[in-house]
């Protein structure tokens, strides 16, 4: 019988390379507090003997800390444009969420939490960087930063830092992101409203809105159709001339069953038209709030959101990766169904429709 492989410890790599057991520790996490020389030397080491960290304990270690948290003396930065009692009081988006979020997370791990708004006067990139680096912050997290679509500058210099952005913010760099799986949430949606018997099914929402899913939208609405049979296909009404008259027309000339959306202009101008809803027509939306929370639909989990982004940034600073990344990491969190008042289910509980789109 073979005998079992020797585990080998810090011990054993500390007693060749003649150095500490915390010198190989930090090492073996890439420290900045030890020389690249001495952190190479201790890695090359480790590998010659086969060292292979144990999953067991450090998910265990993990556990005891999170049990435990304790201040690590290190901050991380929120960067967002809006200061913030703005935010505190800003009830319609969902700012407010991601910052209680990443709080949370941040103190939960051992970390500060502090937000840097960039609308505020005389803050420039070169001044923000500096300010960073001068309180010894590495990592940073950005918060949508506008409505509409990604932005094409970072407004610091990225090489001291470890970062992560919260939904589509930049379009260039290319950074690590935390988002809704939007593609995915579309998918969902139209198969739930498939299972409840809707066969006509719509879209409609500004153009704007769709530009800040990234066109995830269209694309799943676009692929359930080329999957739909040709008396059910009905074209998109994903416009920059979001007006009642434009959608009442559009409406008008499809007879949608059903219509997912973003915002409750559908259900208002359907129902200044006479159309009953959910009786006459269903709607759903793609983006539930909690100041329309009669709207049937998905809403898009902003804290575990927040929570993710924090997860990336720490895994970051807990291997020391600095500065832009080679490979882009998309962390995807699924939203949640909400139970609203404008949708009626057509078919019994628990059926299913037979054009399986996607998976609920």
């Amino acid at each position: 019988m073979n005998k079992p492989a020797k585990l080998i410890t810090l011990g054993d790599i500390a007693e060749l390379a003649r150095v500490s057991r915390t010198t190989v520790s930090l090492a073996l996490r890439n420290s900045p507090r030890i020389s690249k020389r001495v952190r190479t030397q201790i890695q090359s080491v480790a590998r010659k003997l086969g060292y292979r960290q144990n999953p067991l304990v450090t998910a265990h270690m993990s556990y005891v800390r999170s049990l435990h948290p304790r201040y690590t003396g290190q901050c991380i930065a929120l960067i967002g444009n809006q200061a913030l009692a703005q935010i505190e009081a800003d009830t319609l988006r969902p700012l407010r969420k991601y910052l209680h979020a990443t709080r949370a997370r941040a103190q939960g791990l051992g970390y500060e939490l502090e937000l840097f708004n960039l609308a505020e006067a005389g803050m420039t990139s070169q001044r923000l960087s500096k300010i960073l680096v001068a309180r010894g912050i590495t990592g940073v997290i950005f918060l949508p930063l506008d409505d509409g679509v990604g932005l094409v500058s970072l407004p610091l210099d990225p090489t001291p830092f470890a970062m992560v952005m919260i939904e589509h913010v930049f379009i260039e760099p290319r950074l690590h992101k935390v988002c809704d799986d939007q593609f995915s949430t579309i998918g969902r949606m139209i198969q739930r409203l498939l299972d409840f018997g809707y066969t006509r099914i719509g879209i409609a929402m500004s153009s704007r809105a769709d530009d800040h899913a990234n066109h995830y939208w269209l694309a799943g609405y676009q692929a359930f159709q080329s999957l739909s049979e040709p008396s059910h296909r009905i074209p998109h009404f994903i416009s920059p001339e979001w007006t009642k008259e434009k959608f009442l027309g559009w409406y008008r000339e499809w007879k949608p069953e059903a219509i997912i959306t973003i915002d409750e202009d559908v259900v208002v101008w359907l129902r200044e038209a006479g159309l009953r809803v959910p009786e006459d027509i269903g709607c759903a939306t793609l983006y539930w709030k909690d100041d329309r929370s009669y709207l049937s639909g998905f809403y898009q989990n902003h804290e575990h959101i927040g929570a993710g982004a924090v997860d990336l940034v720490a895994s970051q600073l807990y291997h020391n990766e600095r500065g832009l990344p080679f490979e882009q990491k998309t962390m995807l969190v699924e939203a949640v169904w909400k139970v609203g008042k404008t949708l009626v289910r057509k078919t019994p509980a628990g059926t299913h429709s037979p054009l399986r789109v996607w998976t609920r």
